[in-house]
C-alpha cells in the first residue's frame, strides 16, 4: 500500500489520530509531517510532545503546534516542545491558566496570535533567537510573568503582545526588532524600566497615528528609559509621561523627534549621546 493510501484512510474527526494521549493532524503526506491538535479530551498535567510519532507503520515528524491545540486546558501545568517544531499556532495555549513552565525550542520561528493569552501562572519566558515574529496578544494577561527575554532574531512584536502583564517590571527590546504594534505593553502596571538596545535599525512604533502611540505604553509607570536607536515615528509614546525620571540617549541615536518628551514633568536626568545632531521642536 502506498504512503498516500495508508495515511489518507483515516476516519473523519476533529483529529486524524491519537498516540499516547496526544492528538495529531497530518500536515503533509509527502513530507510525512504532523501537527499537534485538540482531541476528545482536554490535556492536563505534564505533556511531553515527541519529535516523531509512528502511525500505521510510518514515522511522522512533529513540526507544528496547531491553532487552539491546547485552548482552554486549564489543568495543563507544563509542556515540553521538541526541537522539530517550527510554529506555535494562534491561540495554541490560550487560557491554560495553570501552565507555569514552558521552554520554546530554538527551532521555533513564529509565535502566533494569542498563543499564550491568559496563561496567568507563567512566570518567565525566553523567546529564542530563532523566532522572528511574535503575534498579536501572544502573552496578553500573563499576570504572573516577571521575566521576559526576547531573542535577537525577533523582527516584529505585534499588537497587545504583553498587555496586562501586571507583574512585569522591566523589558529590553533587542536591536533586531524593527516594529512594535499598538498596545504592546499597555497596562503593564509595574513596568518601570525600558531599554531599547543600541543598533542601527530604525524602529517603528505603532501604526503611525496619535492614539496608537499613546497606548503603546499606556498605564505603564515608566521611570527609566534607555533609547539606543532612532525611532522613525514616535508620536506620543513618551509624551506626558509624568512618572519618567531618567532618560539616556545612546551613541547610535542621531536625532530626537518633535515633542518626544514634552510634558514629562518629573524628568530630572537626561544624558544625550555624542551622535545626536538634531533635537527637533519641543522635544523636551
Amino acid at each position: 500500500m502506498t504512503i498516500v493510501m495508508l495515511l489518507c484512510n483515516i476516519s473523519a474527526s476533529a483529529h486524524d489520530f491519537e498516540v499516547d494521549g496526544i492528538f495529531y493532524n497530518i500536515s503533509s503526506i509527502e513530507e510525512l509531517t504532523v501537527e499537534v491538535t485538540s482531541g476528545d479530551n482536554l490535556y492536563r498535567g505534564n505533556i511531553i510532545i515527541p519529535e516523531e510519532v509512528v502511525f500505521k507503520g510510518k514515522t511522522l515528524k512533529v513540526t507544528n503546534i496547531g491553532n487552539s491545540a491546547f485552548h482552554g486546558c486549564s489543568y495543563l501545568t507544563s509542556i515540553t516542545i521538541p526541537n522539530s517544531v517550527t510554529n506555535i499556532g494562534n491561540s495554541a495555549f490560550y487560557g491554560c491558566s495553570d501552565l507555569n513552565s514552558i521552554t520554546i525550542p530554538n527551532s521555533v520561528t513564529n509565535i502566533g496570535n494569542s498563543a499564550f493569552h491568559g496563561c496567568s501562572y507563567l512566570k518567565s519566558i525566553t523567546i529564542p533567537n530563532s523566532v522572528t515574529n511574535i503575534g498579536n496578544s501572544a502573552f496578553h494577561s500573563c499576570d504572573d510573568l516577571t521575566s521576559v527575554t526576547i531573542g535577537n532574531g525577533v523582527r516584529s512584536i505585534g499588537e497587545s503582545v504583553f498587555s496586562f502583564c501586571s507583574n512585569l517590571t522591566s523589558i529590553t527590546i533587542p536591536n533586531s526588532v524593527t516594529s512594535i504594534g499598538d498596545w504592546a505593553f499597555s497596562s503593564c502596571s509595574r513596568l518601570t524600566v525600558l531599554c531599547f538596545e543600541d543598533g542601527t535599525n530604525t524602529l517603528k512604533l505603532g501604526k503611525g497615528g496619535g492614539y496608537g502611540f499613546v497606548s503603546l505604553f499606556c498605564d505603564c509607570p515608566l521611570e527609566t528609559l534607555y533609547l539606543g536607536r532612532n525611532i522613525s515615528s514616535i508620536g506620543d509614546t513618551f509624551k506626558r509621561n509624568e512618572t519618567l525620571i531618567s532618560v539616556t540617549i545612546g551613541d547610535s541615536v542621531t536625532y530626537i523627534k518633535d515633542y518626544t518628551f514634552q510634558y514629562c514633568s518629573n524628568l530630572n536626568s537626561v544624558t544625550i549621546g555624542n551622535s545626536v545632531t538634531s533635537i527637533e521642536n519641543f522635544a523636551f
